[in-house]
């Protein structure tokens, strides 16, 4: 009884080492957390927001990330195939909005590249989306996306009745920019 007691004192030690041993240096343990849950973290006009949990999906060509705190959501879907820089709502800029401005109904419909948040998941009209923006996706495997974006938005509410008298709107809407780290499933 006495070797098995000092056989299961040893095997514990073993084990506490590995597992604190493996935190040191290179990982600590929020690396650790975010490598199994994702993260995002952005700012909406100067005010910032941490996401403890990113997920994602990638189905022929097809990408989407959602992340929430259980009170706020960022949802991103866009056509990406590999890593580079993508086009978010209409475009990257102002003259790329005004002569896509006939394609608008793809934001709402979710035909084209979109970006979105929302503080409240049942509230879409008051929903901030991206109408000028772009994603830059520096890393993109089966298993995980990681990347930056930046985008010019307005309330989901206001994207209906817009056209292209509407400029002013986008060249006063909402700041939207920050980081995600995504894990999930490509089929």
């Amino acid at each position: 009884m006495k070797t098995f007691k000092k056989s299961l004192l040893a095997i514990a030690i073993v084990a506490f080492a590995v597992v604190f041993s493996s935190c040191d240096g290179e990982k600590d343990i929020d690396d650790v957390i975010k490598s199994v849950t994702g993260s995002a973290s952005f700012t909406l006009n100067g005010t910032n927001h941490t996401m403890p949990s990113a997920v994602f999906v990638k189905n022929n060509g097809k990408l989407m990330i959602t992340s929430t705190d259980t009170k706020n959501y960022l949802v991103l879907y866009i056509s990406a195939a590999s890593t580079g820089e993508y086009e978010l709502g209409l475009g990257k800029n102002v003259t790329d909005v005004a002569g896509n401005i006939g394609d608008i109904s793809s934001l709402l419909s979710g035909d084209g590249n979109y970006l979105a948040y929302t503080a409240n998941i049942t509230d879409y009209e008051n929903a901030t989306v991206a109408l000028i923006g772009s994603v830059n996706f520096e890393e993109m495997s089966d298993s995980k996306v990681k990347g930056t974006f930046s985008a010019t938005a307005i309330k989901a509410s206001q994207i209906t009745n817009l056209d292209v008298t509407d400029i002013v709107a986008l060249l006063t809407g909402s700041n939207l920019e920050g980081e995600f780290e995504a894990v999930g499933k490509a089929f």
